[in-house]
């Protein structure tokens, strides 16, 4: 029995209970099978193990041609999977990139016309301390039946030997000092080796795996030219192929420029020390620096059909720089460059823009990779609402603000046909509001009283509401703080901190979100405040992107919501302000943009 406890704000409480019963099912009354696929069609073994971005789909197949229907679900947390039935035996769950959303249990049940059932479950969860490896575990039979199994779609194959191909010319022809990028694709194992025949790879070469295999050679030599091999085995074969590399002397490099020019300048004032300051500018220039590459806010991020998006990279030291969409579509023709920044953006997303952002900085001391997995999903339809609405303040319960200070309510409003606030000081009056999808929110300025704000969601079946209590504190009380506080204030740093303690059970990296728009607007000697909900961080802060850093600005710290709240704001005070987070599995961080605009003049010319 579940019982349900809700207490007014006068201390009324009002009780309610539900008693369920849960029978247990007599299942596994014939053969249902399960099998995972890798992204290129191909069985993976027990003890597998899968890395986070892969794609796969688990096949779960009943022996029993009697068989109605075979269907899927998770039994906790977010499920992602899409889920195709091939026919009345066979259903497909297909997870395209793998993310921490999708670790957990998902249950197949099969049923035929006699009633009879079978189920059959997979369990995905972390197998290394690092968090960087995904294994899976089969509650029940694993493979496929020893017959193959012929659908009106699909013929399911049990084995395949591995193939490996290069990607590209089979000949390739570069300069000294040039970076090369060669691909291999390989289909059927992910044990992949590359070496050079007849010697070996150079000593900072690498290589990394995205869908492809990419073996990098930074700053080529001539002594690097040679075949080089990309080879694959699995219990069924092995497969390789080659590629000719050959390196050439450039015609004039840039130790020659420099040098000539250092000659000439040799020759026009004689001094002997030239040539110790050129040595000293030229190791100047060569001093390694490895690239930078940041996409600015969460790692995952889920939308729904008809939101915006926008996907921004900030890169450093970079001499070559991609931002790729690995989903249906290559957006890459509509990558915008403003200096460093790179980005992609979207005023009205569908299922074509799901999948991963990718944002890659090269140069020739290595390469650097961040990214973004964006999940577009179905918007909701309310049309069919068949209740209340459902009224939420967003936010805590009880608000504190000083005299005259401005506060901003929101809340979050479902299956409502009018939606209005109300005062408790002046009940006859709605405060005017405004929307920005399922959230309404007001803004009142030089708050004088405190009280009750209450927000009204209705339609044909009544109203229902929600409440949010303001205290507003007089500006007397803390006179003399604001005055200690401005003559012991030192010049403001660029990073401000928090330390927290992370929950024992908290076992992924820390999720950070700033709450409310991406971009605002505001005008000179406005106050905004950023909010930002962190959890399972350690430490906290937040971040400017700029040397400058407005002079007035408070911070707070309630629960896992952290606050800046910038006042007096100046037009140099525009730019990127960064939340981040991080913990001993990793960090992540959100950013917000703030535009400060100038005093206009308000006469008019007519």
């Amino acid at each position: 029995e579940y019982f349900c406890v809700a207490k007014s704000k006068y201390g009324k409480e009002y009780h309610g209970s539900v008693f369920v019963s849960v029978k247990e099912i007599d299942t596994n009354k014939f053969p249902l099978y399960l099998s995972v696929k890798d992204y290129f069609g191909k069985n993976l073994d027990l003890g597998s193990e899968i890395g986070f971005g892969h794609q796969l789909k688990v096949d779960c197949f009943s022996d029993n041609i009697d068989t109605v229907q075979v269907s899927w679900f998770k039994e906790s947390g977010i499920n992602r999977a899409k889920i195709t039935n091939i026919n009345n035996q066979l259903s497909v769950l297909e997870i395209p990139a793998f993310t921490s959303l999708d670790l957990g249990k998902y249950k197949c049940l099969a049923n035929d016309s006699n009633g009879m059932i079978s189920s059959n479950s997979i369990d995905f969860s972390f197998v290394r301390e690092t968090g960087n490896s995904i294994g899976f575990k089969i509650n029940g039979l694993y493979g496929l039946p020893s017959t193959t199994i012929q659908t009106t779609t699909q013929t399911l194959v049990k084995r395949d030997p591995p193939q490996a191909v290069f990607i590209g010319a089979k000949e390739m022809t570069v300069k000294r000092y040039d970076w090369v990028k060669i691909e291999c694709s390989v289909e059927n194992s992910e044990d992949v080796q590359f070496g050079k025949k007849n010697g070996i790879l150079p000593d900072n070469s690498y290589h990394y795996k995205n869908i492809s295999y990419f073996l990098i050679l930074p700053n080529v030599q001539p002594k690097d030219s040679g075949y080089y091999e990309c080879k694959t085995t699995n219990l069924y074969g092995t497969s390789s192929d080659t590629i000719l590399l050959t390196v050439v002397e450039q015609e004039l490099d840039e130790y020659d420029n420099l040098n000539s020019q250092n000659e000439d300048d040799n020759l026009d004032n004689g001094d002997e020390d030239d040539y110790d300051e050129f040595i000293s500018r030229l190791s100047a220039k060569k001093q390694p620096k490895n690239p930078e590459a940041k996409i600015f806010g969460l790692k995952e991020v889920i939308l729904s059909e008809g939101d915006p998006l926008e996907v921004v990279c900030q890169v450093n030291y970079s001499v070559n720089v991609e931002l790729i969409h690995f989903g249906e579509e290559d957006y890459r023709d509509k990558v915008i460059k403003m200096d460093n920044v790179y980005s992609l953006k979207f005023s009205n997303v569908s299922n074509t823009h799901s999948g991963y952002y990718t944002c890659t900085a090269f140069n020739d001391y290595g390469i650097v990779r961040d990214h973004v997995y964006v999940n577009v999903v179905e918007r909701k339809k309310l049309e069919n609402w068949n209740g209340k609405p459902l009224v939420e303040i967003i936010g805590d319960e009880k608000i504190v603000v000083n005299e005259g200070e401005s506060v901003k309510i929101d809340c979050k409003v479902l299956g409502a046909d009018k939606v209005f606030f109300k005062d408790e000081n002046d009940p006859s009056q709605n405060i005017e509001s405004f929307k920005i999808d399922d959230i309404y929110s007001v803004i009142i300025d030089s708050v004088r009283l405190g009280g009750y704000f209450m927000c009204v969601g209705q339609n044909e079946y009544g109203n229902r509401s929600d409440y949010v209590y303001v205290t507003v504190e007089s500006r007397e009380k803390f006179t003399q703080q604001v005055i200690l506080a401005q003559s012991t204030k030192k010049s403001p740093e660029r990073n401000l901190k928090f330390r927290r303690q992370v929950p024992s059970n908290w076992t992924d990296i820390p999720r950070v979100e700033i709450l409310g728009q991406k971009k605002i607007e505001r005008k000179k000697g406005a106050s905004y405040e950023i909010v930002c909900e962190a959890k399972g961080g350690r430490d906290i802060e937040f971040r400017s992107y700029y040397e400058t850093w407005p002079d007035n600005f408070e911070t707070e710290n309630i629960g896992d919501i952290y606050k800046l709240k910038l006042k007096n704001l100046r037009e140099e005070d525009s730019g990127f302000y960064q939340c981040f987070a991080n913990n001993q599995k990793g960090h992540s961080f959100d950013y917000v943009q703030i535009i400060v605009h100038g005093n206009e003049d308000n006469n008019i010319d007519f």
